[in-house]
């Protein structure tokens, strides 16, 4: 490992440290991103327990559970007697926490992959019941269903069902000319919509046929589900969300305040 990789790992539990966050969770966090970016290559040794620990200015038993963490997830490996390596064979694995209203091609650009969509299809749909609730309006009431696949570096990550309420068969035009890039983006520049705040629910499933063929997954493979309902400033629904997600390759985490003194 380098000066600049400690440097930068240093820094991220240093601004985590400000936020209340566990520090175990943290550290982890810090490596993991390196490992991701690629900035530690597969096959890269880390720095011994001891050396690491003092120049990261954390304790060993909170460095020996976060590499502990990443061991089980499969980014580092173990060798007795040698020292502790980069996988090789190390995961692409899209990590980030539930609370950053990150776009999800943001979210990959943040891991240093390269954000893509294919099988784009855009569709005037009735709204069905959970998706005229979440974005409040009359079921049945006509909303634009954008569904495509969206990938990391050309690997299925997600399969989308986006769904964006028009209020005019302009407006309905303008969406479908959306070429699958980031809908937030295309939101803010083409409808003038700015995204406030978001809800999410998060659920595990498994992949049915269609979602399956999407994601070039096994019917019946575990999935994150995550639905989402953003909101423009003035509390008005404007997008409802559903992906679902390959667990192979997404990790989130969920940072929660403190107890209160």
């Amino acid at each position: 490992m380098d000066a600049q990789a400690i440097g930068e790992i240093t820094g991220h539990i240093f601004r985590a440290r400000g936020q209340r966050t566990d520090l175990v969770g943290a550290v982890a966090d810090a490596i993991r991103q390196q490992i991701v970016s690629g900035a530690l290559a597969g096959g890269e040794r880390l720095n011994n327990e001891i050396e690491l620990a003092q120049a990261l200015e954390i304790s060993r038993p909170t460095l020996r559970e976060a590499t502990r963490m990443l061991i089980r997830d499969g980014l580092l490996v173990s060798r007795r007697g040698v020292g502790t390596f980069v996988n090789k064979r190390a995961p692409r694995l899209v990590h980030g926490q539930l609370d950053m209203g990150m776009s999800m091609t943001d979210l990959i650009r943040r891991v240093g992959g390269k954000p893509g969509s294919e099988h784009c299809v855009i569709t005037k749909v009735g709204a069905l019941r959970e998706a005229a609730e979440a974005l409040d309006i009359v079921q049945g009431s006509q909303v634009a269903l954008i569904e495509r696949t969206r990938l990391i570096d050309g690997e299925p990550l997600a399969w989308a069902n986006e769904y964006v309420t028009f209020a005019n068969e302009a407006e309905f035009e303008s969406i479908r000319r959306f070429d699958g890039g980031s809908l937030f983006y295309f939101l803010t520049k083409t409808l003038r919509r700015n995204i406030a705040y978001n809800k999410l629910v998060l659920t595990a499933v498994s992949a049915r046929t269609k979602t399956a063929r999407s994601l070039h997954l096994q019917r019946g493979h575990p999935l994150l589900l995550i639905r989402e309902t953003h909101y423009d400033a003035h509390g008005l629904p404007v997008l409802y969300l559903l992906n679902y997600y390959n667990t192979e390759l997404v990790d989130f985490a969920v940072l929660g305040p403190g107890p209160k003194s």
